[in-house]
């Protein structure tokens, strides 16, 4: 199946910049959207000096400072306020988040977000007591956040959810991820002159893209399972056998879009390679299929898969990412055993 598609052409800006007063809310996804839990007194939780309050028909409200935008940890996080006891209120993507900590993940796919930040649990609720901030996401290589609204642009139907991989040969970046609608695209993009990084393509102007194949995708973290297994298939296996260590960066699991059955599956992942001495990174599709399939499908995508005697693997591509593309694989990394 091919198909072209055209891309939208936004560039990011490269600043980040404070903006006191109440603004509506940009379009962003949450490709991580949970409440951090971590306590109070974590880390980066310990209460700053100058706090500040705003007072409100007469009460003593705690006033928000700092906000800014990790960009290792794909974060948003502020000084902690030792008087807001019930945590604090994110607003972001026209959505109030409840957390406890002073942070909540977010990964952008837009080149603007916009987001405000409250302490939880205040009497009144008014825009004096809510703090502004405008993050500017910067056109870099070695942004996480950067490369998400870069494959954002692929396409300008649908809002990317999560990238499974990207790869460079030559002039062609491959990407694989999943869009809104819950499907799973492959692309190829062929540029004009050969591809030195992932920074080298955001200079350029992004051609159309290629649609290799697309699938319906499951829920379920099927990698997981497998990788709990403790044996693979392929080169993979062959590496796991010589001594690597094996650990996920990004996967997801997909079915064939006219396939309805649980018991025939795919996993499609980015793999981190380690010996100790030497790390890899590598890209690595399995061809899933449950030998006596339950009638319960997470059952099949799950416990049986974790069974080698319960199932059937075939690997049918492997590649290790190229020099030029490893930085996505490496920010994945990063972010994935980021510090609490």
């Amino acid at each position: 199946i091919g198909l072209m598609v055209g891309c939208s052409t936004n560039n990011a800006s490269s600043t980040s910049s404070n903006n006191d007063s109440t603004s509506n809310i940009t379009t962003s996804s949450k490709l991580n959207d949970k409440s951090e839990s971590s306590s109070l007194n974590s880390s980066n939780s310990s209460s700053s000096e100058g706090e500040s309050f705003v007072n409100i028909d007469g009460y003593k409200v705690p006033k928000i400072k700092n906000i800014r935008y990790d960009e290792i940890k794909c974060k948003f996080v502020w000084d902690n306020h030792s008087a807001a006891k019930e945590g604090y209120i994110i607003k972001i993507d026209g959505e109030e988040i409840e957390t406890i900590s002073n942070e909540y993940s977010y990964i952008p796919i837009t080149d603007v977000v916009e987001v405000q930040v409250r302490a939880n649990g205040v009497r009144i609720i008014s825009s004096d007591n809510w703090t502004s901030y405008t993050y500017n996401v910067p056109k870099k290589g070695d942004n996480l956040a950067s490369i998400n609204v870069f494959v954002n642009k692929i396409i300008s139907y649908s809002d990317l959810q999560k990238i499974v991989s990207i790869n460079i040969k030559d002039n062609i970046l491959y990407t694989e991820a999943v869009f809104s609608g819950s499907t799973f695209y492959k692309f190829e993009q062929k540029y004009e002159y050969k591809l030195e990084s992932l920074e080298d393509a955001m200079d350029k102007e992004m051609p159309d893209a290629y649609i290799d194949d697309y699938f319906k995708i499951s829920e379920y973290n099927s990698a997981k399972y497998l990788l709990e297994s403790n044996e693979f298939v392929g080169q993979l296996e062959e590496y796991r056998q010589s001594g690597y260590e094996v650990s996920i960066l990004s996967s997801k699991t997909v079915t064939d879009r006219k396939t309805k059955k649980g018991d025939f599956f795919y996993i499609y992942a980015t793999y981190k390679l380690d010996n100790g001495s030497d790390v890899k990174y590598v890209k690595s599709n399995i061809c899933c299929n449950i030998n006596n399939p339950s009638t319960n499908e997470q059952i099949n995508y799950t416990v049986r898969l974790k069974d080698p005697n319960q199932r059937a693997l075939e690997e049918y591509n492997f590649e290790i990412i190229s020099p030029e593309a490893v930085i996505f694989s490496e920010l994945m990394d990063k972010y994935l055993n980021k510090s609490e």
